[in-house]
């Protein structure tokens, strides 16, 4: 730990030491003032925690909003907090913005502890921008120095839309082997046999999935297109329901509009004329 942490500690607890010496009212005075201070002082600490809260439950735009409120309290000298505002305006579609916030934390002192975060987001607005080769150029350079399950999941998608599949397949199982229990790295190996047309992997693999209870929609997706694949249409349209009701973002890796489409495609079968499960259970049935 930082030893220069521990002296605001040690000078609050002196305080607090001296206060009761002279008289315990004086010393808890002392706590509720030390307490009060503290409190307000973290005011952009608890902005930034209410607007990461706001983002993983899907309202992109209360959490910039919420994120912009937390750069304010700590005028802009916190890093952390500059970083993770960069992140959500890259989600929300602001990439120019994101942009100017990873400048803006790069100038502050203790950026250089944040290297792997901003170096991942600075590759995802490359690959906004369709410099694809630059940003996975950058990725490699960090992989070469660095193992990180955020890094594996980034990467690890790029390979995919590289559309080198070869090597897509070795990078996501070695992400795989790296995390298998992280939902990003399993659905980037489920994607990536279901392009190369192994769908009894795919299958095991987007059973996995499912049981991870993923929030984001190209997991539902992608288990569609494998239920799909062997017959089960009723699943694969509740699948795609169950992405399209997941939150999309700027960087969503399937948009919304194919998602939807496959739904409606999957009703039309649907009202033409059943699914496989659905003729199975019925011979069963001897009916």
């Amino acid at each position: 730990m930082d030893a220069s942490r521990l002296i605001p500690l040690l000078a609050a607890a002196a305080v607090i030491f001296f206060a009761f010496q002279i008289n315990w009212v004086l010393g808890l005075a002392a706590i509720a003032v030390l307490l009060g201070y503290s409190a307000w002082s973290n005011r952009a600490g608890r902005m930034a925690l209410k607007a990461q809260q706001a983002s993983a439950a899907g309202d992109l735009k209360t959490a910039v909003r919420l994120m912009e409120e937390a750069v304010r309290l700590s005028k802009k000298k916190q890093p952390g907090i500059m970083a993770s505002y960069a992140y959500l305006l890259l989600k929300d579609g602001q990439t120019d913005k994101a942009e100017e916030a990873l400048d803006a934390v790069r100038a502050m002192k203790g950026a250089d502890r944040l290297e792997l975060n901003l170096r991942i987001t600075e590759a995802l607005i490359l690959w906004k921008r369709g410099r694809l080769d630059e940003a996975i150029g950058q990725l490699e350079e960090l992989q070469g120095r660095m193992q990180n399950t955020m890094l594996y999941g980034c990467l690890g998608y790029l390979y995919l839309e590289k559309g080198d599949l070869d090597k897509a397949l070795a990078y996501n199982m070695e992400a795989y082997d790296y995390n298998d229990s992280d939902g990003v790295i399993v659905d980037n190996l489920l994607a990536t046999r279901i392009h190369r047309g192994e769908w009894d992997e795919a299958r095991e693999l987007a059973d996995r999935l499912m049981n991870m209870s993923p929030k984001f929609p190209e997991a539902y997706y992608h288990a569609a297109l494998v239920k799909e694949h062997f017959g089960y249409l009723e699943a694969a349209l509740d699948h795609c329901e169950w992405a399209l009701d997941r939150p999309f973002t700027a960087v969503s890796t399937e948009n919304r509009d194919t998602i939807a489409a496959k739904r409606d495609e999957l009703a039309a079968r649907l009202a033409a004329g059943g699914d496989r499960e659905a003729a199975a259970e019925a011979v069963g049935d001897g009916s």
